[in-house]
């Protein structure tokens, strides 16, 4: 679970990032190279980000779609419409004719 709604950590990413950040403290304080502890943590925060843009994405690939069905469902609409038009005025045509 993210800390927050805007996080793009999930539970575990998080629980590793603090650990990562504790031992990056502990070894900074000793006087050790963190080097490897934190291109761990950006590999981490990258995967996170790659993830969020890849939801983002098909958030939008989705909002299109249903946007592109609202229009087709709009013009399938006025079409039914529009023939169902037609045949009254053949039907009014055809009584007309017929008297």
């Amino acid at each position: 679970m993210p800390l927050t709604d805007k996080d793009p950590y999930t539970a575990r990413e998080t629980a590793r990032l603090l650990a990562i950040g504790a031992r990056i403290a502990r070894r900074e304080a000793r006087g050790r190279s963190t080097a490897a502890l934190e291109a761990e943590a950006d590999r981490i925060e990258r995967h996170a980000f790659q993830r969020e843009m890849q939801r983002a994405e098909q958030a939008d690939r989705e909002k299109a779609q249903k946007a592109s069905r609202r229009v087709t469902d709009r013009r399938i609409r006025a079409e039914e419409k529009e023939r169902a038009r037609q045949a009254r005025v053949r039907e009014q045509a055809a009584k007309r004719f017929r008297k």
